[in-house]
């Protein structure tokens, strides 16, 4: 499957603050700085976004259907009646889960700097990428809700990206990127669209085109998404040339 990235998942980071008096850890009071954090945490976590097939996902969704197997063919063909069997199969999956919501990962933790000492402030950071659909301020407004504590200062992050339009399927410049893709991968290849679940910089073109198409043109197994911002981060020199050769088959393609 190669897949054409059409849209784009929104950013933001929240700095959750607790503060407290501090002292030694051998006289604690009832909750500590880093309880009560943890609490807000854990609140987060087990209360993640709702989970929705539209857009992009669906979309790409729908150009694979007639390539499953009976069952998922039969509930993705009549989601009228079985979105929500869909989604719960679709959300077992670590990448698939994160093309259907607004995903919630705590990334960043800080307390006391020694064991023996109760934190004064505790603060954590935690991150969310923005499914379509949702906005930076409804992901503010409903951690406020989820959390409900106001010892949890909220501290929103300044950088803070709206999910992207989505581009048309239905445009010579995208039929271009499904020939020249078949033109270098082997097999039956199936081209469809998909959602970004990064962040990239194609952010900062869409003041100027409605249509912005993403696509890295390097095979990926699942254990390869694993490695993005991980230890052995790699990529294999036949796959760098092979992306190579498919953006120059690009433009030549376009310029015909």
């Amino acid at each position: 499957m190669a897949v054409i990235g059409i849209a784009e998942k929104g950013y933001i980071s929240i700095e959750l603050i607790v503060e407290g008096k501090g002292g030694h850890s051998s006289m604690p009071p009832k909750q500590t700085t880093v309880g009560i954090l943890s609490n807000a945490i854990t609140k987060l976590e087990s209360n993640p976004f709702k989970p929705r097939l539209d857009g992009a996902a669906k979309k790409m969704f729908k150009k694979l259907t007639p390539h499953m197997p009976f069952y998922e063919r039969m509930g993705l063909a009549n989601l009228w009646i079985f979105e929500c069997f869909a989604l719960n199969r679709i959300t077992k999956s670590q990448s698939a889960n994160a093309m259907v919501r607004t995903t919630t990962a705590p990334t960043m933790l800080q307390g006391s700097n020694k064991e023996n000492v109760l934190a004064a402030k505790a603060k954590a950071v935690v991150n969310f990428r923005v499914l379509p659909g949702d906005t930076t301020e409804t992901v503010i407004k409903r951690v406020t809700k989820v959390i409900d504590d106001k010892r949890v200062i909220i501290n929103p992050g300044t950088l803070q990206i709206n999910p992207s339009p989505i581009s048309d399927i239905n445009t010579s410049f995208y039929k271009v990127l499904e020939k020249s893709i078949r033109q270098h991968t082997e097999g039956n290849v199936i081209t469809a669209p998909y959602l970004v679940v990064g962040a990239t910089d194609s952010r900062h073109f869409i003041p100027l085109t409605k249509n912005i198409y993403k696509f890295i043109g390097i095979t990926l197994s699942s254990s390869d998404l694993k490695g993005f911002h991980g230890t052995n981060e790699k990529l294999s020199a036949d796959e760098y040339i092979r992306a190579v050769k498919i953006y120059y088959q690009i433009i030549k393609n376009i310029n015909k």
